[in-house]
């Protein structure tokens, strides 16, 4: 059963074993690492944060590590940089249930559920990662029939007959793949940010232009271009605009 915030906000995830920054190897790191979990477990947020990201700067990363920090920035009251660190961990641990669950209390609790344009749900449920394996695989099918039939390895009319088919429904799903995978590729190529305060939503880069939409705290966009102190960012409905760069911090 998932685990929201409040139902395990004491077991700030001690899962940073050896994997997280190799800490073990080094003291110094291993000296903060300690330090900010126990400011954790002291209810020392902002102690903790201090610490969790004094790690981030000297070029050392884990899923588990953001994980903590977005517990961190939640527990203090931040839930814009709660929500980045969360979308940082996930790149690393997609399929951790309890990241999974905070990411969604989070969301349902700044009502950060806007509908979602088609590519959106496609990235969400079925990752980049796991349309390539299924193309492989796919590829991999699509091979064996192919060396079947080259080789001649039947004879028999039925089989024949039911080997091009395969081939061909096989061929059919293998484009259509290709062709989803490489929208999703170049969708995630463009850099994505998290809203850590609300800001406003201009149609031209500046102030004085007529005001599109307000995004909320946390909100999750798509960086579409930037134009010195503004970002051109996509909502997950589909909707885009400009926005001050000072309201986003990059994923």
């Amino acid at each position: 059963m998932k685990k929201s915030l409040w139902q395990f906000s004491l077991l700030l995830i001690m899962l940073f074993a050896p994997t997280i920054v190799s800490a073990a190897t080094n003291p110094e790191l291993n000296k903060l690492f300690q330090a900010a979990n126990a400011a954790y477990q002291k209810e020392s947020y902002l102690t903790a944060i201090s610490s969790y990201e004094q790690i981030l700067k000297q070029n050392y990363e884990s899923g588990n590590l953001y994980y903590n920090l977005g517990n961190s920035y939640y527990k203090s009251g931040q839930f814009g940089m709660a929500i980045l660190y969360y979308e940082k961990a996930h790149q690393l641990i997609p399929y951790d249930a309890d990241l999974q669950a905070n990411l969604k209390y989070v969301t349902k609790k700044l009502s950060l559920n806007h509908s979602q344009d088609w590519l959106t749900i496609l990235g969400e449920l079925v990752p980049l990662e796991t349309l390539f394996l299924i193309l492989i695989g796919i590829s991999s099918l699509i091979a064996g029939l192919v060396i079947f039939k080259l080789f001649g390895l039947t004879k028999k009319p039925a089989w024949q007959s039911g080997l091009h088919g395969t081939l061909l429904g096989t061929g059919i799903i293998w484009f259509a793949l290709m062709v989803l995978t490489s929208i999703s590729w170049q969708q995630q190529l463009r850099p994505q940010a998290v809203a850590i305060k609300a800001g406003e939503v201009y149609f031209e880069p500046n102030s004085a232009s007529t005001l599109y939409f307000k995004i909320s705290e946390g909100a999750k966009v798509t960086v579409i271009n930037e134009k010195e102190n503004w970002l051109m960012l996509k909502r997950t409905d589909g909707k885009h605009g400009w926005a001050k760069k000072e309201s986003f911090k990059k994923i």
